[in-house]
C-alpha cells in the first residue's frame, strides 16, 4: 500500500509537492501553485518535508493576505 501524504504525490520514484494557491493571491504572486520537489523516494522523509512546505504555504497566503489589506481588489477577485 501507497503512502497517503496530503499535498504530496509520487512520481516515479521521487516524491513532490504541489498545493495551489486561493485565486487573488495566485494573482499576487503570479503563481497558481507552490509545488516542489521533495527530493526523496523515501515516504517518512516526504511526510516531515511536505509538512514544512505546508508552514511554509499558510506563511506565504498570510503575508499576501496581510500586505493586500492595502489593496482589497488583489484578493477579492
Amino acid at each position: 500500500m501507497s503512502a497517503q501524504i496530503k499535498y504530496a504525490y509520487l512520481k516515479g520514484h521521487t516524491w513532490l509537492y504541489r498545493r495551489h494557491y486561493p485565486k487573488g493571491v495566485a494573482l499576487a504572486l503570479g503563481q497558481q501553485a507552490l509545488k516542489q520537489s521533495l527530493k526523496t523516494r523515501d515516504a517518512a522523509t516526504a511526510r516531515v518535508r511536505a509538512a514544512e512546505l505546508n508552514a511554509r504555504y499558510e506563511t506565504q497566503v498570510a503575508e499576501v493576505l496581510v500586505t493586500s489589506e492595502s489593496f482589497p481588489r488583489l484578493v477579492r477577485l
